[in-house]
């Protein structure tokens, strides 16, 4: 018995052995092919770096290197134009199948087939955003005429919701993809109010647009040049704190009071911000402050609550009060449903332990409610604000002990655009890592998370940066056709004009052939009646009815 399970186990050996060798093999050979490839190509570029043939590497390098790679340049391609795209698509189709050979011919279709299901879902998301904003505006064509049709009428901007934009109530809404691409197009038609809202979303980032500080400055000076009351007060405070433009206090503060002239009441929540923080080198004085947001919340201004509840909470000591307003700025939905993102981080604040100052001293006792603050977090981090983020990250760590939820969360902060989320969450995550307070697995899921997020948000702005391209495209097409238009019509006109003008004369012509005829008889009738040929009668006759038809 013994006997036969050793032969056995000779066997199996035996078996093993041709395994392990047939593997060698293969695991000899893939890295001779590795090792071809990457002396062809030793380093992954961005698509824009590649040479004139970029299309030929992009596809013969994904052919030979496999889904990793593949992933790599697709997340490159994202951050450049449709047009890449287009030049990768062709380098697999030309040259994917002719290097077959020194790769696998089963990864190169495979490879090329998932490209191009990738390319072909890019396309069809696309095309669909491109069909839901052309509904929406067929849905305002509509409502324009419903309302021509029972002369209804609007008194403001934000007395009803069909009274503003599409653009307005993609903003307002806070759907900022959207207002992206709503905003745009209404802007290149020249609608002031429209290109500064466009002017914050580029100097904000607002949703998933990259920062734009050129555009944004452009747009703030033009609409301000059509006298839109939040363009000259927002330009108004870039001129005062010198953000992207050269500071001049004076000329801002004249904007920003342009603004309160109006009546517009972003204006009195900005000169109310210059007196309570001293803002362009003012005297701070808090007393004119309070004035001003005051008269910024009678006219339903979010951050005049706001800022009227800084001043309560941290110059009062006033904590009920204070409350009052923050919770006002961060639900209300008259001026934009998701409520403001900086009322929402206080909230947290207020409700995870205690309102503090910028050196650590605590100037409010809040109300200690974790769920609570963590609502609020979550809030202001639907809403952009990074702060909140950390927070969140922070609360996972300090309050429910999950160190792993915590780091996952302060690694989607890393490599943040702003400076202070930057240094924190970094040092958070050196400081995981260096006491190993979490495990491998949860670092690759923290960076498999961050990548994923990456790459989505490529994605997206890849989409938006196309159908910006697109909308410009037919808004230009659009502007030959009219101009084309008023030639043809200006063409017709002249033409119209040179008929009548030639009509006029052919029938002043006639008119002056026959009348030389008539004065011609004329002449002859008074030859005879010199020659006493005719009567004086007759003569009378003759001459009343050539005179009649002159």
């Amino acid at each position: 018995m013994n006997a036969r399970f050793y032969r056995n186990d000779n066997f199996f050996t035996l078996i093993l052995k041709f395994i392990l060798f047939f593997i060698l093999l293969y695991s000899l050979n893939a890295l001779a092919v590795g090792s071809r490839n990457d002396s062809i190509y030793k380093e992954d570029k961005p698509l824009d770096s590649y040479s004139k043939d970029a299309g030929f590497n992009a596809g013969w390098m994904s052919a030979c290197r496999g889904a990793k790679f593949t992933q790599n340049l697709k997340k490159e391609i994202a951050k450049q134009s449709w047009a890449d795209f287009v030049l990768f698509k062709k380098g697999l189709n030309d040259f994917g199948d002719s290097k077959a050979a020194d790769c696998n011919g089963q990864e190169v279709l495979k490879e090329k087939k998932n490209l191009e299901n990738y390319l072909s879902n890019l396309k069809v998301r696309v095309n669909q955003k491109m069909k839901i904003l052309e509904d929406k505006e067929e849905k305002d064509e509509e409502m324009e005429i419903i309302k021509t049709n029972t002369n209804t009428s609007s008194t403001s901007s934000t007395s009803s919701d069909s009274s503003k934009t599409q653009c307005q109530r993609d903003y307002h809404g806070c759907h900022y993809n959207d207002a992206f691409l709503s905003c745009l197009k209404e802007a290149e038609e020249g609608v002031a109010r429209s290109q500064t809202l466009l002017a914050n979303i580029y100097a904000w980032s607002l949703g998933d647009v990259p920062e734009d500080k050129e555009k944004s400055k452009q747009l703030y000076i033009d609409a301000a040049k059509a006298d839109d009351s939040r363009a000259l007060a927002q330009l108004g405070i870039n001129y005062v704190e010198g953000i992207n433009i050269e500071k001049n206090v004076p000329k801002g503060i004249e904007l920003i009071n342009k603004s309160i002239d109006r009546n517009y009441r972003l204006g009195f929540f900005l000169m109310g911000e210059i007196y309570r923080l001293g803002l362009g080198g003012h005297k701070k004085d808090v007393q004119k402050a309070k004035s001003l947001l005051l008269q910024g919340i009678a006219r339903g201004d979010l951050n005049s609550h706001s800022s009227y509840g800084d001043i309560l909470w941290r110059t009062d000591k006033n904590g009920k009060e204070g409350l009052k307003h923050k919770l006002i700025a961060a639900n209300s939905v008259d001026y934009a449903t998701c409520g403001l993102a900086s009322a929402q981080f206080d909230l947290g604040n207020y409700y995870l332990d205690s309102i503090r100052d910028q050196d650590g001293n605590k100037l409010i006792q809040g109300e200690h409610d974790v769920n609570e603050s963590l609502k609020w977090f979550q809030k202001g981090a639907d809403n952009g604000e990074e702060g909140s983020l950390y927070n969140i990250a922070f609360i996972h760590e300090t309050e429910f002990k999950d160190l792993d939820q915590a780091f996952i969360q302060y690694y989607q902060l890393k490599d943040s655009a702003r400076k202070d989320i930057n240094e924190l969450s970094n040092a958070k995550i050196k400081d995981f890592m260096d006491h190993e307070l979490i495990s491998q697995k949860t670092i690759d899921k923290a960076k498999g998370l961050k990548a994923k997020n990456v790459e989505q948000k490529n994605n997206i702005i890849n989409e938006l940066f196309y159908l910006e391209a697109e909308y410009k495209k037919q808004i230009e097409v659009k502007r030959l056709d009219d101009e084309k238009k008023k030639e043809e019509e200006k063409r017709i006109a002249e033409e119209k004009k040179r008929a009548e003008a030639k009509k006029k004369e052919d029938a002043n012509k006639d008119t002056y052939d026959a009348n030389s005829i008539l004065r011609k008889r004329l002449e002859e009738l008074k030859s005879l009646y010199s020659d006493e040929l005719i009567t004086k009668d007759e003569y009378e006759e003759k001459k009343k009815e050539i005179l009649d038809n002159l």
